[in-house]
């Protein structure tokens, strides 16, 4: 974070974060809550800001030094960047997808139509810093830095050794095609005589013949809590 640390170095204070909530709760909590939760660790000077679409007035914005936005992709949130760059913030914009080619098969592949490029685009030109969360993204992602997903659980100590392990999914419909590709390890663990399969969100066809365990879907902060009262081995969390 080299970029906050030149900051931080050139003004000597606490440097408070606006972090814009356009996404659902596992983004922000995978692209800002859970690599700066990381960061705070060693460097306490730090204040995250979370700010809705009602909260972007100019007051609120003077009081930040960081704009920080997970995929930016309309006029409004364009127009959100520039009242923070005319307050004074420096402004980070952070991508976990290739937006110029959102599958069809996603369910944001309506969000992202030409108009909605534009105003992506414009707002990566007005970035100060813009970071990914791979390197594939890195590679066609100019002047971008990778910082990879973070998760901040809170688990209770380690469960006592069982005779059976847990192996999860987590996640809703968009990530179908994602779990399809993994489908044959999900079926070979299925069979396994040491291991339960719960999938938390969304139950694939595939699953017909083989004996599995479903959880609807749930917000972060509850799926933790639900880890902590019904222990899992091993998690898959598609991002």
């Amino acid at each position: 974070m080299t970029f906050l640390l030149n900051y931080k170095t050139k003004y000597l204070i606490m440097i408070n974060i606006a972090i814009y909530n356009n996404s659902a709760h596992s983004v922000l909590h995978y692209r800002t809550f859970g690599p700066l939760s990381k960061l705070r660790r060693v460097w306490n000077e730090i204040s995250l800001v979370p700010i809705t679409p009602n909260q972007t007035e100019m007051s609120v914005l003077y009081n930040c030094d960081i704009l920080l936005i997970n995929r930016p992709a309309t006029k409004k949130e364009y127009d959100i960047i520039l009242n923070a760059k005319s307050a004074g913030c420096k402004i980070w914009v952070d991508i976990d997808d290739y937006i110029q080619e959102i599958s069809i098969y996603n369910p944001a592949y309506g969000t992202y139509q030409p108009d909605n490029i534009e105003y992506y685009l414009e707002c990566l030109n007005e970035a100060d810093l813009i970071t990914v969360s791979t390197h594939k993204l890195n590679e066609l992602t100019p002047n971008s830095i990778v910082v990879p997903n973070g998760i901040e659980p809170i688990f209770k100590e380690p469960v006592m050794k069982r005779d059976k392990l847990t192996l999860a999914w987590r996640g809703t419909n968009t990530h179908r095609m994602d779990l399809h590709l993994y489908q044959d390890v999900f079926k070979e663990f299925a069979r396994h005589s040491n291991f339960d399969v719960v999938f938390y969100g969304y139950l694939p066809l595939w699953t017909n013949d083989i004996e599995v365990k479903y959880r609807s879907f749930t917000t972060l902060p509850n799926f933790f809590k639900q880890w902590n009262e019904d222990p899992i081995d091993f998690v898959f969390f598609p991002l």
